[in-house]
């Protein structure tokens, strides 16, 4: 079987099938109605949170750094932490707040003693998760309050459940709420804040670090469009900031409609552009679509698609286009109908002067008069387009004169 997973996730940007599996149900987050996705993501954080933590960051940060073999070593790392913190638990659950806390509230006093500052972990300014899972034999952690709210909540899932946990979001600051006391876990105080911006579910610490600063320290490279757009909706699902999930959701709406047109995906372009629900970009999309259709002779999808931009240069073009196009295949019947669909009188009368000159090389002396009377009933019908009452004239007499 590990030869077998080996074979299979050679060239696969995931390490095994946990990876994966863990990647694809964060990928989905976004996709379940809003309270689908917070119950869905208590399970996830449940499970194993720092895992989770670092799968977002891969799919969502596009930190170089963050290849198979470091993040290998980095979910290893996970385990360690969790024996560090049980064995130090071990020594410490009698530890108490006051006499009258919780018991949930007073494992979370024991994580702020695990995690006392300088001692097990160095203040880092917009520290990516991968820094903090990445030690060397001696546990001390690199970490901003995002990650350190990460490490208490983790720690927390170990015995209690994480769906009583809240976070309070304060201005470029985040904490822990937990039964009416905020967890500064900067400095492992307990404290109360009055003025903040937000508490909410325990699940926004997901869209808080989707939408987190990066860290500078490491290099980047661009983020697949396809997990943007899924972080965009994940955030819009978790996060109580409105203003900048509306603002993320239309970025990623118009990187995913240029993705799909320059993958010649116009239908799953179109439905993109559709969602910004702004007329001028979706005419100009249909504009690109229909000049695309043109430049592959679909002319018939191609006037179509036009129409919907109402731009009477761009149909008169593609109309004369594929006029001209029928004509050089001889297809002048049929050049004629659609000249008429163009309701271009210059248009009309071109197709029908080559049509009418097609009509009279096949005129025939040695024919029946049948044949060629029905041929100049066909020629006076194209003269009368034509407007040409010499040549209408002429063939009226011709017509009479054979019966």
């Amino acid at each position: 079987m590990k030869i077998l997973e080996f074979i299979l996730f050679l060239f696969s940007r995931y390490i095994d099938f946990k990876e994966r599996k863990l990647a694809k149900q964060i990928l989905s987050i976004g996709l379940k109605s809003k309270n689908r996705s917070i119950d869905f993501s208590h399970k996830l954080i449940a499970k194993n949170h720092l895992a989770l933590c670092l799968e977002a960051e891969f799919l969502f940060k596009g930190y170089s750094i963050l290849n198979k073999n470091n993040r290998k070593s980095a979910f290893l790392n996970i385990e360690k932490i969790n024996q560090d913190f049980l064995k130090f638990y071990g020594k410490n659950k009698d530890l108490k707040f006051n006499e009258n806390s919780s018991a949930e509230f007073n494992f979370l006093f024991i994580i702020s003693k695990y995690l006392s500052p300088n001692q097990k972990f160095e203040y880092k300014e917009g520290a990516s998760i991968y820094k903090t899972l990445m030690f060397s034999n001696e546990i001390k952690y690199q970490a901003d309050c995002n990650q350190l709210v990460n490490l208490y909540i983790h720690l927390f899932s170990l015995k209690y459940d994480i769906s009583k946990l809240q976070i309070k979001l304060l201005k470029d600051h985040v904490c822990l709420h937990f039964e009416g006391f905020d967890f500064e876990t900067t400095n492992a105080q307990i404290t109360k804040y009055d003025d903040y911006i937000s508490i909410s579910d325990v699940s926004e610490i997901i869209s808080v670090n989707i939408l987190d600063i990066s860290d500078n320290d490491l290099k980047t490279s661009s983020v697949h469009v396809k997990d943007f757009y899924a972080g965009c909706l994940i955030a819009r699902n978790l996060s109580s900031n409105k203003k900048i999930t509306d603002h993320n959701i239309k970025v990623a709406y118009q990187k995913m409609a240029k993705h799909y047109e320059d993958i010649k995906d116009f239908k799953k372009a179109e439905f993109f552009i559709k969602q910004l629900k702004e007329k001028s970009q979706l005419l100009n999309f249909y504009k690109r679509y229909s000049q695309y259709l043109l430049s592959k002779n679909l002319y018939k999808k191609s006037i179509r698609i036009a129409k919907r931009t109402k731009d009477k240069q761009l149909l008169k073009y593609i109309y004369s286009t594929y006029v001209q196009f029928l004509i050089n295949k001889n297809k002048f019947e049929l050049a004629f109908k659609f000249s008429k669909k163009s309701k271009q009188e210059d248009l009309i009368q071109f197709a029908a002067s080559k049509l009418y000159n097609f009509y009279y090389s096949k005129l025939n002396k040695e024919a029946s008069n049948s044949y060629n009377k029905s041929l100049y009933k066909k020629m006076i019908k194209l003269a009368y387009v034509l407007n040409d009452q010499k040549l209408i004239s002429g063939l009226k007499k011709t017509i009479q004169n054979l019966g």
